[in-house]
């Protein structure tokens, strides 16, 4: 007996989304080369193939548990496979898929013509995705299945049948590999699938009941889940929630006040000397003054000193981060224009709630961003993808919503200027896009600026490797490609003082591996300790701290070659 046609169709249209983000990554991996965007991608594979502490190490501190636990298993298996690389590649498929198969479902359901239909993700995909998808990082990947999966979830609604909840499956999936990599990101997006749930219920009683009913369990259910793995942190990380306290200050310092600022602060109100504060602003871990009470003093003071937001600060903070990332400007002018269409459209039809749903995602977005950038001061690109994605989705989203057939005097006239909408949507994002990507992505027939320093971190771990009877410090971060794999060569004898993990139970295991209680500058002088320096400068840098701090400081330097050198330090005897 064949199978339903609603059936078919539901296949047909996964398949089709399937092959259509096969070829767009395919495509895309043609033209860039996959890189990490940043080295805590790196320090993420290092716990968890045992580079860190010299067995597999489930608590890295950057993703959940859950995923550290998963990750190490496998790596356990098999150490000579680029898991989190494979994990990542996997999920932004996956996610490209969903929102494919989401399109195809508004077009068929709206009657949206072709052209808008394929312009419209596009556009998405060439102004906000593509450099997310090309240069892999487990905050924005999380981000993509985020929105991915609430898309997903929104779109099947209140369906019944094996489709509807084969579609609310994947979503689930999506939403726990969100969890999986990146917590923060899946629950950046949350609030806009419960605004959507309340939406669905409030338009419709009868048939949005079991769409709000969806997103409530799903929320429930992360919320236990996001309670579970804080748990499992705390019960296998000793101190977990005191390393949280201290690096909550320590972030605030780095990530949003690391400006000039903290040179006339640091000396006042917290006592640190000027090389001290140097050092600490250029990711140095090691200084005996980082202590959550030293944090807090600094930290403190700036918040002090720096002027209360006003609305006029907000406005301009807000405006200049909407001018400057790529991800907004004539990108947003895009996603604007089409969304401006789309609620007049909606507003003369009095379908007031399709109004509201496209003025949502709006307003969360700018608030977003007048929150980080106008209160805390900065808004990382990556924290802006993570409002960006899940925004301009559901967004675009709510405004095909618009091609519906109505009765209504002119429809033939608006269903044209929603089409020169959404070709100007994808013009104002491929056209930016493709004049910014010997900048933004990383083509492949170019150089990148991070290839030497990935080089050296795989030449200084090699180095290590061959002396295993050595500690060594070094100031150079590991980042490495996705695909590159320790194997048997683990450089457990290699410490990172730049390593935003280097306070963490993690980082303690490794030191008590090593032999130590604890490990700061004084450590550097008296335990023997070696350095392998990124160069010259580097080396003066440290001498002239530790020459301020514990007096003057003699170096013999050992090695020189392959862009690094090594050296020990003790500290210069006294003239008698």
């Amino acid at each position: 007996m064949l199978k339903p046609i609603a059936h078919r169709r539901a296949r047909d249209r996964w398949l089709l989304a399937l092959l259509t983000a096969l070829l767009i990554m395919a495509v895309t991996y043609a033209l860039c080369r996959p890189i990490y965007e940043t080295n805590d991608d790196s320090s993420i594979v290092a716990a968890a193939s045992g580079a860190v502490t010299g067995v597999p190490y489930a608590g890295n501190g950057f993703t959940s548990y859950l995923y550290g636990a998963l990750l190490a298993g496998l790596f356990s298996l098999n150490a000579e496979l680029p898991w989190h690389a494979l994990f990542l590649m996997g999920t932004a498929f996956l996610s490209l898929a969903a929102l494919i198969k989401c399109f195809a479902c508004m077009g068929a359901r709206f009657r949206v013509p072709c052209l808008a239909l394929w312009a419209v993700p596009g556009g998405l995909y060439a102004g906000v995705l593509m450099p997310y998808v090309a240069m892999l990082q487990f905050t924005t990947i999380a981000t993509l299945a985020a929105a991915g999966g609430t898309a997903l979830l929104l779109c099947a609604g209140s369906g019944r049948g094996h489709a509807a909840r084969f579609d609310r499956g994947i979503a689930g999936v999506l939403l726990l590999c969100a969890f999986a990599l990146r917590v923060q990101s899946l629950w950046a997006a949350m609030p806009l699938l419960a605004a959507y749930g309340v939406l669905a219920w409030l338009e419709s009683p009868r048939s949005g009941r079991k769409t709000a009913l969806c997103c409530g369990v799903a929320l429930a259910l992360l919320g236990l889940l996001t309670a579970a793995d804080s748990a499992l942190y705390r019960h296998n990380e000793p101190g977990w929630d005191a390393f949280c306290v201290f690096n909550d200050r320590l972030s605030d310092l780095l990530d949003y006040n690391n400006t000039d600022l903290v040179d006339e602060l640091a000396a006042e109100a917290a006592g640190w000397p000027p090389w001290t504060t140097y050092m600490v602003r250029n990711w140095y871990q090691l200084d005996e003054h980082m202590t959550l009470d030293g944090l807090t003093v600094l930290t403190d003071a700036i918040a002090e000193a720096k002027p209360a937001p006003t609305a006029a600060s907000l406005l301009r903070a807000t405006g200049s981060v909407l001018l400057r990332y790529p991800m907004f400007a004539f990108t947003l002018a895009g996603f604007g224009l089409f969304a401006l269409w789309a609620f007049f459209a909606q507003a003369l039809r009095r379908r007031f709630w399709d109004c509201l749903a496209i003025l949502g995602p709006a307003v969360y977005l700018v608030v977003f961003i007048a929150y980080f950038y106008g209160v805390l001061g900065r808004l990382p690109e990556r924290a802006a993808f993570t409002a960006a994605c899940p925004c301009y989705v559901l967004l675009v989203l709510s405004c095909l919503r618009a091609f519906a057939p109505g009765a209504e005097r002119g429809e033939r006239l608006s269903r044209r200027l929603g089409s020169a909408a959404a070709c100007a949507l994808a013009l104002l994002c491929a056209v930016p896009a493709a004049a910014d990507a010997s900048a933004r992505l990383p083509l492949r027939w170019q150089e990148q600026s991070r290839d030497a320093a990935r080089a050296l971190s795989g030449r200084m771990c090699a180095y290590a490797c061959a002396h295993p009877d050595r500690v060594y410090v070094t100031d150079a971060p590991l980042d490495h490609d996705p695909f590159y794999v320790y194997g048997d060569a683990l450089p457990v004898n290699l410490i990172e003082w730049c390593n935003g993990m280097f306070h963490s139970p993690m980082y303690q295991e490794k030191l008590h591996v090593l032999g130590f209680d604890s490990f700061t500058s004084r450590t550097l002088l008296e335990e023997g300790v070696y350095l392998l320096l990124s160069g010259e400068g580097v080396l003066n840098n440290l001498q002239g701290y530790l020459a301020a701090e514990y007096g003057p400081v003699s170096v013999e330097l050992l090695y020189r070659g392959d862009g690094f050198l090594e050296c020990v330090l003790c500290p210069a005897p006294q003239p008698a």
